[in-house]
């Protein structure tokens, strides 16, 4: 998933010039509020210490999640591990507080002509299709605990209860389905002789 961040300044004389911008990829757990918080915590990690940050976004959920950070009680709470992206959120809070950053979140219509909006999201859209596009390493924004729920080689980042929960429901299913009773569910698609006519049915 590609993500992107625009820094605008808005009092240099002329209409919102762009100061610099960023944009790259991430992997796993493919959601719009995890490439939302990926540029989040790009932005924030690249922001000098003591600083009013002003966030224009169109996703809600990135504004909840703010809210969520700015209490400084997110990770130290049963709240973190409900939360998807949990990791991410997690360093963005972290990166709020050790940088003492004051972060003002702002809701900006999305698909609705708004350039600097339309901008972010086409440089997050050629991060996505670009073979060069830097990717934001997982050590980086998972480093806020010194616990990570790692599974296959990927990080967990939803809520473990629920993950260990459909874990062991698709592990039964697998059990269950491998029954002898069963086995003509294999054969409704591959088997000439016991062919369903999906089209009919």
């Amino acid at each position: 998933m590609g993500w992107s961040w625009v820094q605008l300044i808005h009092d240099a004389g002329y209409l919102n010039s762009v100061a610099t911008f960023a944009h790259g990829t991430i992997r796993n757990w493919p959601s719009s509020t995890r490439v939302e918080a990926a540029t989040i915590y790009a932005a924030l990690s690249v922001s000098p210490d003591d600083s009013t940050i002003t966030i224009y976004t169109d996703s809600q959920a990135a504004i909840d999640g703010l809210s969520l950070c700015a209490s400084f009680s997110y990770s130290n709470s049963r709240l973190y591990y409900k939360t998807t992206n949990f990791e991410l959120w997690a360093s963005i809070e972290r990166s709020i507080r050790t940088k003492r950053l004051t972060v003002l979140p702002v809701k900006v219509k999305g698909h609705d002509g708004n350039y600097w909006n339309e901008f972010a999201d086409s440089l997050a859209n050629s991060a996505h299709h670009s073979d060069t596009a830097p990717l934001l390493p997982a050590a980086a924004y998972t480093s806020s605990h010194n616990v990570r729920l790692v599974y296959d080689d990927v990080i967990c980042e939803s809520n473990p209860r629920r993950l260990f929960k459909l874990h062991f429901q698709a592990s039964f299913l697998k059990d269950l389905l491998s029954l002898k009773r069963f086995h003509f569910v294999f054969y409704l698609t591959n088997k000439d002789d016991y062919v369903v006519d999906w089209e009919l049915t």
